[in-house]
C-alpha cells in the first residue's frame, strides 16, 4: 500500500483482561485431598468467555474477560458413585444422636434440600443405592461457595477454589476414577476388609416351582456392620421374581 513508516515512537500496551484460576476439591473425602475433574466453570457478565472444565487435578483457568463485573459458578453432572447403604445408615445414626455429622456432611445428607435431616433423607439415599427412582436430589452436585463475584477481571485472580459436595454421599468414599462404586466395608482404623458372601439353592428347581436363594456372609464376627446392600442379576426370560419389593 506504499512505503512503510520508518519513524518509531515509544509507547505502552496494557492488556486489561486477566485470568481467574483455582481448584475444585471433594470436601467430604475420607483421604486428605481428592480433586474433582470435569467440573464446569461458567462465567456471566458483559461478554463472558466460554465455560471451562477442571482437569484431573481439579484445576481450572479462565481468561478472555472484557471490562465490567463477572460472576463465576461451578457445576457438575455424572460420576455419582460411592452412594450406598452406609450413607443412609450414617444419616440415621445422626438423627438419633449416635454420631454427629459435620457441616458439609449435613449438606450431603439433606437430599430433600429442605434444610432438615430426617429419616426421609435416609430412605431416599437407600432407594438411590437400590436404583429405585425417587424425587430427591440424591446424586446431584453442590458447591461451596455456590459462586464467586468479581467487580472486574482486569487483574489475575488465583486460588479461587471451590469445594464439591455429592448429595447422598456422606461417608466420603467418592472416587473420581469410576462411574459408580461398588460398596466395600471400611474398618474404624481405615483399613479395608473383605466379607466373603456365598449364595445357594437347595436341590433342583423344576419349571413353575417357587424357590428361594440363601445369602450368607462369612468372616463378619464381632464386626460393627450396620447395613448391607447387594445387586441381583438374573435372566428375566427364565426367572420371575415373586416380590420385587423384597
Amino acid at each position: 500500500e506504499g512505503i512503510p513508516c520508518v519513524i518509531t515512537d515509544d509507547g505502552d500496551v496494557t492488556v486489561i483482561s486477566g485470568s481467574i484460576s483455582g481448584t475444585v476439591t471433594y470436601i467430604n473425602a475420607a483421604s486428605p485431598t481428592v480433586f474433582v475433574p470435569n467440573a464446569t466453570i461458567t462465567a456471566t457478565g458483559l461478554t463472558p468467555p466460554a465455560p471451562v472444565t477442571t482437569d484431573v487435578n481439579g484445576f481450572y483457568s479462565m481468561s478472555g474477560f472484557s471490562t465490567g463485573a463477572y460472576t463465576l459458578a461451578p457445576s457438575k453432572t455424572g460420576q455419582a458413585n460411592g452412594i450406598g447403604n452406609a450413607d443412609a445408615t450414617a444419616v440415621a445414626q445422626h438423627i438419633v444422636g449416635f454420631i454427629a455429622l459435620n457441616t458439609t456432611q449435613r449438606i450431603a445428607a439433606d437430599v430433600t434440600e429442605n434444610g432438615t435431616i430426617s429419616s426421609l433423607d435416609a430412605t431416599y439415599i437407600d432407594q438411590y443405592a437400590a436404583l429405585r427412582p425417587n424425587p430427591s436430589s440424591t446424586g446431584q452436585w453442590r458447591f461451596v461457595p455456590a459462586s464467586r463475584s468479581y467487580p472486574n477481571a482486569q487483574t489475575n485472580q488465583v486460588n479461587q477454589d471451590y469445594s464439591a459436595i455429592l448429595l447422598g454421599e456422606v461417608t466420603g468414599n467418592w472416587n473420581p476414577g469410576i462411574l459408580r462404586q461398588a460398596p466395600i466395608r471400611i474398618n474404624q482404623d481405615g483399613t479395608k476388609h473383605a466379607v466373603p458372601v456365598t449364595t445357594s439353592i437347595d436341590g433342583l428347581v423344576t419349571s413353575g416351582e417357587n424357590f428361594s436363594v440363601d445369602l450368607r456372609a462369612f468372616n463378619s464376627t464381632r464386626e460393627s456392620i450396620f447395613g448391607y446392600e447387594f445387586e441381583v442379576t438374573y435372566d428375566a426370560n427364565v426367572i420371575l421374581p415373586t416380590n420385587l419389593n423384597s
